[in-house]
């Protein structure tokens, strides 16, 4: 089935509506963008519920509590070697799990102290023994120095940058132990730390949420696409759970929730994330990560790569920031991202430039063929 100039402009107008106004985890611009998808999966004829958890407002305050530990750890030292190891070690360790082995732990932590309340909205079709979970977060995010299309080049870079930071700061002050003088060198270390310290919480007091079009009201908009086509073509044997989630901009606390709720359902399920799709070439994504590299079950890579194959798009890998898809290919679980991609990386990412201007209604399309294509692969 063929996505016709009238299917385009339905997407595009479900972007308009999404991109209207920011809406950032725990607020009410997100409260309404989540009433709005309720709305349209109740209409495709899914039974839906929405899945309340706690929130934070954006991925800046677990970064600025671990990157926090590592940078005081360096001035401890100097009244006390140990001790100041042994903040830099806690900072290590919670990085290692929070970005690199997608043990939220930091997050969850401060999670206990906030009241904010965001949720992912689940619509559910049909009764079967196979679950399929296609996903999409529908919160925003807030801007940053970083992510100045000025800038925004060399973020991973900058990523690199602060995990090597955190590494060499802790060995320098294990070496310390035995060898004083090298307080200083671990003080230097930091520098990079020190930065990103200063852009995040320059990002939390200046800067505001942006309406997220492409990213990733444009992600919501296949989504809803590709659930509206599936509901008038029933699969034998399947369940199928269309998730839009809250917080993913806040450190994929609604991926982690709806996993951590269903994780018997999820362990067995075929997952395809939406992310991003509205602007530049679409692609399938494989494998994720930031420095360690995690890849989805080799199976279900296979057939999703013939799908992509088939249909001429591109598979790649994607080594940034985390999607809701991440933790689960962490896991070794079913699951692929299918994003877009210019010759600079993601298109409008994180800033105010990302309107629903920009975003073009071929790639919606485009990306639904695609969607489509891999539930049909690997289904089977």
């Amino acid at each position: 089935m063929q996505a016709s100039a009238t299917d385009s402009e339905k997407l595009l107008g479900y972007v308009r509506s999404l991109a209207s106004a920011p809406r950032g985890a725990g607020t009410e611009g997100e409260r309404r963008a989540a009433s709005f998808v309720e709305s349209a999966l109740s209409g495709f004829g899914y039974e839906v519920k929405k899945e309340e958890f706690r929130t934070l407002p954006s991925f800046s305050s677990p970064y600025i509590l671990i990157f926090g530990l590592n940078v005081l750890g360096t001035l401890v030292a100097f009244a006390n070697t140990a001790a100041g190891l042994a903040f830099t070690l806690v900072g290590l360790v919670l990085l290692l799990l929070e970005e690199e082995l997608y043990y939220p732990v930091a997050t969850n932590l401060l999670r206990l102290f906030s009241k904010s309340k965001s949720s992912n909205v689940v619509g559910t079709l049909w009764k079967g023994d196979r679950p399929l979970v296609l996903m999409a977060h529908y919160d925003s995010t807030k801007a940053a120095y970083s992510f100045n299309p000025k800038r925004v080049g060399g973020l991973r870079n900058t990523t690199l940058a602060d995990f090597a930071s955190s590494v060499v700061v802790a060995v320098f002050l294990l070496l310390a132990l035995m060898l004083p003088l090298l307080r200083y060198l671990a003080l230097v270390a930091a520098i990079p730390l020190w930065l990103t310290l200063i852009v995040l919480m320059h990002r939390e007091a200046v800067h505001e949420y942006v309406p997220g079009a492409n990213d990733n009201a444009s992600g919501v908009a296949v989504l809803l696409g590709v659930a509206q086509r599936l509901a008038s073509s029933p699969m034998g044997g399947v369940t199928l759970y269309v998730v839009a989630t809250g917080s993913e901009e806040s450190g994929m606390i609604g991926a982690y929730d709806f996993y951590g709720r269903h994780r018997d359902l999820v362990k067995s399920s075929t997952i395809i994330n939406i992310d991003n799709p509205g602007i530049g070439e679409v692609c399938l994504v494989t494998s994720e990560g930031v420095v360690l590299r995690h890849s989805t079950e080799p199976g279900f890579a296979k057939a999703a790569s013939q799908a992509a194959k088939d249909a001429g798009v591109p598979v790649r890998q994607y080594r940034l920031l985390p999607t809701d898809a991440t933790p689960a290919m962490r896991r070794g679980w079913r699951a692929v991202s299918v994003m877009a991609f210019t010759d600079k990386g993601i298109g409008n990412y994180h800033w105010y430039n990302d309107t629903a201007d920009s975003v073009k209604g071929e790639n919606l399309e485009r990306a639904v063929d695609i969607v489509s294509r891999i539930v049909r692969n690997s289904l089977v």
